[in-house]
């Protein structure tokens, strides 16, 4: 939906907000690799500009299936990965537990 932090959809039904929280999905290997066909040699300075736009206000997620830690078929995503949790962690960001989300976000 194009927001940047976890929610709690609404159930137009019942007309009340669901139980639980949508974290929406930032990055995802498969959807570089697969679906956009990102050469894995420059899309690490991409998504590390899309961080720093977006390191503000915003949560996160990253989706990294462990298949592509192989360079048998996915040369470059292990090295990939690793540029991104570096960055994180020399930029100071902070991760999230599940239950630290649905305290943040939660409406109930």
């Amino acid at each position: 939906n194009s927001y940047s932090q976890p929610f709690t959809p609404f159930d137009l039904k019942n007309k009340k907000p669901y139980s639980f929280v949508e974290v929406p999905l930032t990055i995802m290997d498969t959807t570089l690799y697969r679906y956009q066909k990102k050469e894995v040699n420059s899309v690490a300075n991409e998504l590390i500009e899309f961080l720093e736009k977006n390191k503000f206000n915003a949560v996160i997620s990253l989706l990294w299936h462990n298949n592509y830690f192989t360079e048998y078929k996915f040369h470059g995503y292990l090295p990939l990965y690793k540029k991104l949790l570096a960055y994180f962690y020399e930029n100071n960001w902070r991760s999230l537990q599940p239950d630290e989300i649905i305290a943040l976000y939660s409406l109930n």
